[in-house]
């Protein structure tokens, strides 16, 4: 029986809840894989707490620098360094160790020392961490590109660097180990297999996210869901949705002050859920649902938009376009993530920059498309793309070639 031990932060979350598929699927095809998390713990790993007065010393001084980087600078929280307060030690038995969302639980220098040199990592890039010295998104920075140093998100100066030393344990990692790095969208592929840490990397694939299909499914009465929301029947209704809809990744604010100059305001009302935007949340052509975890509100927010809108300026993913598409709902994106994957241009979709000109262009197409798609279509375009048994089969296909010579 060949062991795999899938690590993420969290059993919550698109990348939790790939990582428990995942091993569910496994073990039903002659592996025995377990799952770590913060929240499940699992005989072939656990917390490293300090034992001796050095090392509790060690802890103490780190702690007080993470409180300082993390007060001083307010981006701080989109940065993990891969230096845990509590590190995560890996059995030497296992034969795959897969990494999916490891924000702060795996200390590399640490388990270069530990982990048998013919162990097998997969490392699903759920972000950009894996590629760069600790930021989850590169925000317009491309020193992942070449060594992460003098970061600009926490302004490193050249007396300690420590996003330099975290870049630089990362490329020991790599050289130390057979690395293959998956991609959940061709978007995040380019990026991977131009940076420094893609290139040491044994393989490179890409392979999307799955959804559960069955939560998800055409709606038909869209006045009706309309009235219960108390969203206006006589707007062009454009859905936006994210955990967190105030990170400025997410280009929400962007796309709010276009529409405040796009002659087309009057004509458009936005709902969205979410953590809510205090900034936005007062005009009158908005409806904030709060934040939505059921899956049967989830579906009923898709179907009372004309269109879903994703305006995110990074994006690894994006799993709310595949559940709109899943849906019947048209998707309006930038060309982050998934979107390039799963939009056909006019048929379940458009494509939009963050310019005046092309949000004017895409509401006045949107506008006069309104209606005009055919929903069985658009859930037939993606079904193929999120269906999880041939996503497993792939991880399944990728194990089985890289575990052959061992």
């Amino acid at each position: 029986m060949r062991i795999i031990l899938n690590i993420t932060s969290s059993i919550h979350g698109g990348a939790g809840e790939a990582a428990i598929r995942i091993a569910s699927y496994l073990n039903s095809n002659n592996f025995k894989s377990e799952i770590y998390t913060k929240e499940h713990s699992t005989p072939w790993a656990k917390i490293n707490y300090p034992k001796t007065i050095s090392q509790k010393i060690k802890l103490k001084l780190y702690t007080n620098q993470l409180k300082h980087i993390k007060k001083k600078y307010s981006h701080f929280e989109h940065i993990s360094l891969g230096k845990p307060k509590y590190p995560l030690v890996i059995k030497n038995d296992i034969e795959v160790l897969h990494l999916h969302w490891i924000s702060d639980l795996i200390d590399f220098k640490a388990n270069i020392e530990k982990l048998k040199k013919s162990t097998k990592i997969v490392w699903t890039l759920h972000d950009f961490n894996p590629i760069t010295g600790g930021c989850h998104y590169i925000h317009g920075c491309d020193k992942y590109n070449m060594e992460c140093q003098l970061c600009p998100q926490i302004n490193t100066k050249k007396k300690y660097d420590i996003i330099k030393e975290v870049f630089e344990n990362k490329v020991e990692f790599f050289n130390e180990f057979d690395i293959h790095l998956v991609c959940t969208s061709s978007y995040m592929y380019k990026h991977v297999q131009k940076s420094t840490l893609g290139k040491l990397a044994k393989s490179i694939s890409v392979i999307p996210l799955s959804i559960n299909q069955s939560n998800f499914h055409i709606l038909k009465n869209k006045g009706g869901i309309r009235e219960q929301l108390n969203i206006p029947l006589d707007k062009l209704v454009l859905g936006i949705g994210a955990s967190n809809i105030n990170r400025d990744i997410k280009g929400i604010n962007d796309f709010l002050n276009r529409i405040e100059r796009s002659i087309f305001k009057d004509k458009i009302h936005i709902i969205s859920f979410g953590m809510p935007n205090l900034t936005i949340t007062n005009h009158d052509y908005y409806t904030h649902l709060s934040q939505i975890n059921s899956p049967i509100l989830l579906n009923l927010f898709y179907s009372s938009c004309d269109y879903y809108l994703s305006f995110s300026k990074e994006e690894a993913f994006g799993q709310t376009i595949i559940e709109a598409l899943c849906c019947g709902s048209p998707v309006i994106s930038t060309r982050v993530g998934c979107a390039e994957d799963v939009i056909k241009e006019g048929q379940n979709g458009f494509f939009i920059e963050n310019t005046q000109e092309s949000v004017d262009t895409i509401l006045l197409e949107a506008i006069k498309n309104k209606g005009n798609f055919n929903s069985e279509n658009i859930r037939k375009s993606v079904l193929d793309y999120c269906d999880w048994e041939k996503i497993a089969q792939k991880y399944n296909n990728l194990y089985q070639e890289i575990l052959k010579n061992n």
